[in-house]
């Protein structure tokens, strides 16, 4: 009898221990008592769960958040984020701090002994994926690339090559042939196939953006329609003669003087050296 009158007892303690009765006993709210259950605290014994709930507490009063390890270490709450995914321990010890600024001078160590040696500084970074990422060429392109003679294990080494040995256009690096550098000149510089080849003719750099522009500033003027209209020699004696303010004969006996006859700049530049105007408006050369 006695022993199935504490079966009885034991049995109708279980059944009306609810979690409101379970959370009066340890002195702790209701969402609390949930979530320890969830985590593994005894449901039914009451002893050994104010033990386990006063281990967790302990446990809980070591935690720390993103951004106290963020402000230990100098960075922010997001960086933490991210170097957590790449493997920083987080709370998995009683020392998180610690552990989080130990794991930091580990893998500045790992970066420096890497970088010497030309290596990335996550194992990602060795692989081929990764490389064709970073270089914004296709896999096949970094296949074919390596074996014409660009770095297989150092990016630095890989983009000067890159850079040496091919051209950079819309879709990516191409082969660096006349043709193909033609191209995306002519493309650059938003001119139809016909008016690039008549400029050819005339004299314009091939393939140099920037000499190309320049030759264009010195020999063409711009339409209102955006294109470019080859300027004559008879157009351009013409065109200094008016940015000069001087007549046709005047310019023509400063050019057989030494005068740079189409540059504007430096044609103003040698004209305030060695020539004048009289108070009666006509121009002399210095002796």
């Amino acid at each position: 009898k006695k022993v199935l009158r504490d079966w009885y007892k034991d049995y109708t303690f279980k059944t009306n221990l609810t979690i409101n009765a379970l959370s009066k006993k340890l002195r702790i709210k209701e969402h609390k008592t949930t979530e320890y259950l969830e985590l593994g605290m005894p449901r039914y014994d009451v002893g050994e769960a104010k033990i386990w709930v006063l281990n967790q507490k302990q446990k809980e009063a070591q935690i720390v958040t993103l951004r106290e390890i963020g402000t230990a270490l100098g960075v922010t709450r997001q960086r933490i984020e991210q170097l957590v995914k790449k493997g920083m321990p987080f709370n998995e010890s009683s020392t998180p701090i610690q552990d989080a600024i130990d794991w930091m001078a580990q893998r500045e160590k790992i970066r420096k002994e890497r970088k010497s040696t030309g290596r990335w500084l996550n194992k990602k970074g060795t692989t081929k994926t990764y490389r064709a990422e970073k270089l914004g060429i296709s896999m096949s392109s970094l296949h074919k690339y390596e074996s014409e003679g660009m770095s297989s294990n150092n990016l630095n080494s890989a983009k000067k090559w890159l850079k040496e040995n091919k051209v950079k256009s819309k879709k990516g690096w191409v082969d660096n042939t006349d043709k193909r550098r033609k191209v995306i000149l002519r493309k650059s510089l938003g001119m139809t196939n016909q008016g690039f080849e008549k400029l050819l003719e005339k004299g314009m750099p091939p393939y140099d953006l920037k000499e190309a522009k320049l030759w264009i500033a010195e020999h063409c003027y711009v339409t209102n329609q955006g294109g470019y209209v080859y300027l004559t020699d008879k157009k351009r004696r013409s065109n200094m003669c008016k940015d000069l303010k001087i007549l046709a004969r005047i310019y023509e006996k400063f050019v057989k003087q030494g005068m740079p006859p189409f540059d504007l700049k430096e044609a103003k530049k040698w004209i305030k050296t060695n020539a004048y105007k009289t108070q009666k408006g006509t121009w002399k050369i210095n002796k």
